[in-house]
């Protein structure tokens, strides 16, 4: 990588032995906070693409990214964290970029994402677009 990146290298996948410090980036972000570890386990087993983001000197997690895809017409992007280090410097871009490069996403025809308002413009500069259709987005909650 270059620029602000230098030091940092993406793999596809993570180690089974970061799980740990995945759990600390979710703890860290509010929409993430109180996953168990058994279901971090069983969430990477069922994603289609996971990007990890390692900073080379220290060894440490520095972002985190995965995606479900049927593989031809809908993928959709979960969990995109950037560790506070790192932010800002175009790695939360460069993890974008690479899940949607990953051999799950990259036929698919639509890549769908939920973020805030304030993440919006983030997105949109990655070639995202709001959705203009009168569909809904519908939840269903376990109780």
């Amino acid at each position: 990588m270059s620029g602000d990146l230098d030091g940092i290298e993406l793999r596809e996948g993570i180690d089974i032995a970061r799980i740990d410090e995945l759990l600390a980036f979710y703890e860290r972000e509010w929409w993430t906070q109180g996953r168990e570890r058994a279901d971090i386990e069983r969430m990477l087993v069922g994603s289609d693409a996971v990007v990890a983001a390692v900073e080379l000197d220290s060894g440490e997690l520095a972002g985190f990214v995965r995606a479900l895809s049927d593989g031809a017409f809908r993928s959709t992007i979960f969990d995109l964290i950037v560790a506070r280090a790192w932010q800002g410097r175009g790695l939360g871009r460069a993890l974008v970029e690479r899940i949607l490069a990953t051999p799950a996403l990259e036929r698919c025809r639509r890549t769908d994402l939920v973020c805030r308002e304030d993440m919006a413009a983030f997105y949109e500069s990655l070639g995202f677009e709001r959705s203009a259709s009168d569909q809904i987005r519908m939840e269903w909650t376990r109780g």
